[in-house]
């Protein structure tokens, strides 16, 4: 792993604690699921397409809305705008929502109503072909049909210029994404629709970075089930649904702090 990645991943999620802290807010559980991600979508986008780093994260759909403090980290991080504040997440006044907001600089869409931004991306995909983007889903948006309809346009369309990532924590709301409605199974199900899928390690930078890289069949649009961890790097909040909704206290914030601290430094 290259220290700029490690360096990312520490700053981001740092970036998510405080300002859920400080908003007294939700999703944390959700942001540090797909820090990660993220970062593998810019730097393929960046990289392999020679976007500049902002233009590379405004072709990324954070369909997951309530993401929205890992979205803002990583714009904070890499354009070090000091408008972009912890202390200025949730609060009256500013365009840091706690859904993803277009108002940001780096953010094409909106988005936080669940079952959208695949829709949306495929529209921007199909209008810009000589455009590439990537679109980030949740495991428990799926439950939203409007994503089935994009799943099965995508692919009739040849909209081959939009890949999929898919934040597989097996958490939502209230419980385990299986015991709420189960989505299983995914993968033949997404075969059947005509999508080339892959899976992996959602935490592994590199490993995402190679399947979004990967020449699959040119013929199929890509998607890749990311196997996560909600709350990744924080030991007390790893796995635990109660952390979609809770927000740390000074005590938890400092411990947190330490651990990823330790963990990504």
């Amino acid at each position: 792993m290259t220290n700029e990645f490690k360096v990312l991943q520490h700053d981001i999620r740092e970036f998510i604690l405080d300002s859920v802290y400080k908003g007294q807010s939700s999703h944390v559980g959700s942001s540090l699921s797909c820090v990660d991600i993220l970062i593998a979508q810019m730097t393929f986008l960046s990289s392999h397409h020679r976007y500049d780093k902002l233009s590379a994260i405004k072709n990324i759909i954070v369909s997951k809305g309530h993401a929205a403090a890992a979205l803002y980290g990583l714009i904070k991080q890499v354009t070090k705008n000091n408008e972009i504040q912890p202390d200025k997440y949730y609060q009256d006044n500013s365009w840091l929502t706690g859904h993803v907001s277009h108002k940001v600089n780096g953010i094409s869409h909106s988005t936080g109503s669940l079952g959208h931004g695949l829709s949306v991306a495929a529209g921007m995909g199909f209008q810009n072909k000589q455009d590439f983007f990537s679109v980030l889903l949740s495991d428990g948006e799926l439950q939203e049909g409007s994503n089935w309809e994009a799943l099965m346009v995508m692919p009739n369309l040849k909209i081959n210029n939009v890949s999929v990532i898919i934040d597989y924590n097996n958490q939502q709301s209230f419980c385990s994404v299986s015991d709420t409605m189960n989505i299983e199974p995914l993968k033949s199900k997404l075969e059947s629709f005509g999508w080339a899928v892959s899976d992996c390690d959602g935490h592994n930078i590199e490993e995402i970075y190679k399947l979004l890289n990967k020449d699959n069949d040119e013929t199929k649009p890509k998607i890749i089930i990311a196997n996560t961890i909600k709350g990744k790097g924080v030991s007390f909040m790893e796995n635990k649904t109660e952390w979609h909704y809770n927000s740390p206290d000074e005590q938890q914030l400092k411990k947190a702090k330490r651990e990823i601290a330790e963990k990504y430094k």
